[in-house]
């Protein structure tokens, strides 16, 4: 879980229809938890489904 209080620089990884950018630079672990509750605070939904593309 990130610290309070953290600011966050300027996030590059929103494309204008997806998230994406390279692991580690543009998107990590404190990115990903913050867009994911984020999302679900904003939602507040009763069921998820997550999917991923492995190349």
């Amino acid at each position: 879980m990130p610290e309070k209080g953290v600011i966050m620089e300027k996030l590059t990884c929103f494309k204008a229809y997806d998230i994406r950018g390279k692991l580690g630079e543009e998107l990590n672990e404190d990115i990903a938890w913050r867009i994911g509750r984020a999302y679900g605070e904003y939602l507040k939904p009763q069921t998820i489904v997550l999917a991923a593309t492995c190349a």
